[in-house]
């Protein structure tokens, strides 16, 4: 990428940023009230999320997703905002309730435990950075952002349309799925012109989270701890595959937490007036939609957050907060589920029938690892003392007992009497998440009696655990018998929690210790600029620093996009001698059609979105989707592709073959010329149409 190249990028995302901040602000104004406090700020980094994905979906509906599409369909909506709707002049705010009197003021946090929270998240946010700085060296590797993750964001890119079902490798009917952050990958990869933009976006889900932590703290004298909680959830080892990724269990995450934080924020018992009724509860639905609308083990806790929110409000108020629930509910989450159901005639395909009814979409294997929950073994003691309390230390650290003692305790506490509807349904939410684990077909996934997936799958727990943890302070504070003393312990007790989860699987070299400090310097600045953005007399200061930050990092990163670039799949670690030589091949291919049998097959979009890829393989009736069972179905799916390349390989090496089935097929036709080969993959270029009758089975 040239200097004029990543110049126009990085203007393209600015401009987009801020269209998107300018509109979110000021639509929060009007259905919130005006402030800068932190409450205000979550609420709008929510909305902004919710509009960046809408303004790639609708020109993505007519198959026009475009860098110009999204940058002309975000400047509309900010200038019909910016015409229509007048600036907030109510001053009220989230989290101050000087208008119900100085009685009713609840105490903040203390200086020491908001020092000790500052450290902690800065700490978590280092380690989760440095983590995120090593994939500048390799590109993603995670095996979910280069088998769906990332190959979904390119299709919406190479095609322009999010309406269609981008068929990849045919495992779990992935192109089902919900896309909420693949929306918002593909868009800013196509507005930067590279993925570069990817390995950075788990900072802000990251950085959302701890903001959404504190807030949930905050009015209720524990933001401090809640913020604590939320960093060793977030920043254990089970997360750490999130950094640099593409990966969307820490975005889900955010959203659960925002949607609890601005509940808490809008209803807490100390504010007799603020911000209304419709607006929060809106704002609530609408994080619990988002959270619906990425990932399918967020639809249960993300419906009861979002049908919870009317509930927030008085009985007398209930029947007109369900219309701005229901709205925030479709507007974060319903896209995907009715393309699904136009698409197959079911907005679940994988549920094939409810009670005696059979519902229409894909009648194929599912495909992938051995399904396993971790219900399945809560009655086998073996099972329970080896494998699954070892992985427990591994993916949760030292420390997870008493993390997840600590956990249970904040949603178990948050039910005290006399209730607090805010804690409830927050603790309702997080209680979804746990259940949602332990009954997951994949949280203790491999083959029977052999859960090896446990661990991975913890990455589903966690949301639970950091919900639970945030929860924690404002259900100790709201118990009048308990010493203020009390929120210092528990505190202090996380802080020493913090090097056994936090640090686990991170080598102690100079290295690692120079970039924990870079990246808790960088955080520490950037929580100055927030502090400082909640002042009014200090506004101006904030947004002085703030361009020098933004110009200092454009210039940084100009410095880490040419080590992307000259780094990115060059020699990759993570696949088989032979795939990882395809891998750094596709980067020097440029606007060619490459067809595949690789799962992983994100690499061969090439660093700028160049290629069309396309796994070769047959459609099936509702939007199903196989391997082709034979040479001649192979041979026919090829010349239907139009492909100049082919990529055939086996995702792991073979114990009884070098090479997948398909490179003695493609040998017997000369129209593939074989490029090169390496066990177990080899890349032909396809130089006219294949001849079925070349076939063994012709």
């Amino acid at each position: 990428m040239s200097l004029v190249q990543y110049l126009t990028g990085s203007v393209s995302l600015l401009v987009w940023l801020g269209l998107l901040a300018f509109t979110a602000h000021r639509l929060v104004g009007r259905l919130v009230g005006k402030g800068p406090g932190y409450p205000v700020l979550l609420a709008t980094l929510m909305l902004a999320v919710g509009l960046a994905i809408w303004t790639a979906v609708l020109p993505g509906l007519v198959g026009l997703l475009s860098p110009l599409a999204i940058l002309l369909v975000t400047g509309l909506v900010a200038l019909s905002v910016g015409l229509l709707v007048s600036p907030a002049t109510d001053s009220t705010e989230v989290g101050d309730p000087s208008s119900s009197g100085e009685a009713d003021r609840p105490v903040g946090p203390d200086r020491v435990a908001g020092l000790i929270a500052l450290v902690v998240g800065s700490l978590a946010g280092a380690v989760f950075g440095l983590r995120t700085l090593e994939r500048v060296d390799t590109g993603m590797t995670g095996f979910d952002s280069t088998w769906y993750h990332g190959p979904i964001a390119a299709e919406f890119i190479e095609s322009g349309s999010v309406f269609s079902l981008h068929t990849i490798a045919p495992q779990f009917l992935t192109w089902f799925y919900p896309h909420n952050s693949e929306v918002l990958h593909a868009s800013a990869g196509a507005l930067f012109g590279g993925d570069l933009p990817s390995l950075a976006l788990g900072l802000l889900w990251f950085g959302g989270s701890l903001l959404a932590g504190w807030v949930i703290g905050d009015g209720r004298s524990a933001a401090p701890l809640s913020m604590i909680g939320v960093a060793l959830a977030i920043g254990s080892f089970a997360f750490s595959d999130q950094a640099g990724e593409a990966r969307n269990d820490l975005a889900g995450t955010f959203f659960l937490l925002g949607g609890i934080g601005i509940a808490l924020a809008s209803f807490r018992p100390s504010t007799k007036a603020g911000w209304g009724i419709r607006g929060p509860v809106f704002l609530v639905a609408l994080a619990a939609g988002l959270a619906v609308g990425t990932k399918l083990n967020f639809v249960l806790p993300g419906l009861v957050l979002a049908l919870g929110a009317p509930f927030l409000a008085g009985r007398s108020d209930r029947g007109r907060a369900a219309v701005p629930a229901l709205a925030g509910l479709v507007a974060g989450g319903s896209f995907w589920y009715l393309r699904n159901l136009v698409q197959s005639g079911n907005p679940l395909p994988w549920v094939a029938e409810v009670g005696p009814f059979s519902l229409p979409g894909p009648d194929q294997e599912r495909g992938g690892r051995d399904p396993g929950s971790v219900l399945d073994y809560l009655d086998d003691p073996g099972v329970i003392v080896d494998p699954l309390i070892p992985g427990l230390w591994e993916g949760l650290g030292d420390a997870w007992p008493l993390l997840l003692v600590l956990a249970l305790l904040g949603l178990g506490l948050s039910f005290r009497r006399p209730f607090d509807r805010p804690l409830v349904l927050g603790s309702v939410t997080g209680i979804a998440v746990l259940l949602a684990w332990v009954v997951g077909p994949t949280s203790a996934s491999g083959p029977e009696g052999d859960p090896v997936g446990f661990v991975s799958g913890l990455r589903y727990l966690v949301p639970g655990l950091a919900i639970g943890l945030a929860l924690l302070g404002p259900a100790l504070a709201g118990i009048p018998s308990l010493p203020r003393s009390t929120i210092r312990v528990a505190t202090l007790l996380l802080l020493i929690m913090a090097p056994f989860t936090l640090f686990d699987g991170l080598s102690a070299s100079p290295s690692t210790v120079i970039a924990v400090a870079f990246f808790t310097g960088v955080l520490a600045i950037a929580f100055l600029i927030v502090r400082l953005l909640g002042s009014r007399t200090r506004r101006s200061t904030a947004v002085a620093a703030g361009s020098v930050a933004v110009v200092l990092l454009i210039g940084l990163g100009f410095l880490v996009e040419r080590r992307y670039d000259a780094n990115r799949y060059a020699s990759p670690e993570f696949v088989t001698a032979g795939l990882a030589a395809s891998f750094a091949w596709a980067q020097g291919v440029e606007g060619d059609s490459i067809g595949t049998t690789v799962t992983r097959s994100y690499p061969f979009y090439g660093p700028r979105f160049d290629n069309r890829v396309a796994f070769i393989g047959v459609e099936q009736p509702n939007g199903g989707f196989v391997r082709p069972e034979g040479c001649r179905e192979f041979v026919d799916a090829v010349n239907r592709g139009r492909f100049e390349w082919v990529v055939a390989s086996l995702d792991r090496e073979g114990v009884k073959r070098d090479f997948p089935p398909e490179v003695g097929w493609l040998d017997r036709d000369p129209a593939a010329v074989p490029l090169f080969r390496n066990p177990p993959t080899a890349v032909f270029a396809i130089e006219g149409r294949l001849d079925s009758g070349l076939c063994p089975d012709a």
